[in-house]
């Protein structure tokens, strides 16, 4: 692995422990970690720390799920699958921090800001092979946004919340895209 993709060698030595554990330990569970990381690192209220977080999920996840798929331990379509939930699962958590954070700052208010996307107006709609669940190793992702709602400034809070989707998960940051 290492050795055919300069990508995941850099992701083994720079966390030379989880590179471990994607080799010892279930894929299913260890992916379901990483995920899980994603709905920790919402509270995070630095973009850049936050962004940090997303991309070294990524590299994970990137890790495991090659490691799975080229060690035969998943199928085609268990690979898809598993690109495609991490990928619901960080446009997920990028809507849910973007909630957060207007909220923080007075821009919105929240019906449950324990579940900031619930009843929240904003809808992330993802299409091609992303909504189709078959999302592949060189895959992006295509998405529709749709709100709902009327009233003064909800035109222009909405396209402001749908370029800073886009920032948080495509921004080149030090820990990559």
């Amino acid at each position: 692995v290492a050795g055919a993709s300069p990508y995941l060698r850099h992701v083994m030595q720079h966390d030379a422990e989880f590179a471990a554990r994607a080799v010892a330990e279930p894929p299913d569970t260890l992916l379901d970690e990483v995920i899980a990381g994603l709905g920790a690192a919402v509270r995070e209220s630095d973009q850049r720390a936050f962004m940090r977080l997303l991309r070294q999920s990524k590299a994970k996840a990137a890790l495991l799920i090659a490691m799975a798929d080229l060690g035969g331990v998943w199928t085609v379509d268990d690979v898809t699958s598993a690109l495609t939930r991490f990928a619901d699962a960080t446009l997920s958590t990028a809507i849910d921090w973007l909630l957060l954070d207007g909220a923080a700052s007075g821009k919105l208010s929240l019906a449950d800001p324990s579940a900031p996307s619930r009843n929240c107006g904003y809808v992330a709609l993802a299409m091609g092979k992303h909504g189709a669940g078959e999302l592949n190793y060189s895959s992006d992702i295509d998405l529709i946004f749709l709100r709902s709602g009327e009233g003064p400034g909800l035109h222009e809070r909405f396209a402001d919340a749908v370029s800073a989707t886009s920032r948080l998960l495509s921004r080149r940051t030090e820990e990559g895209h």
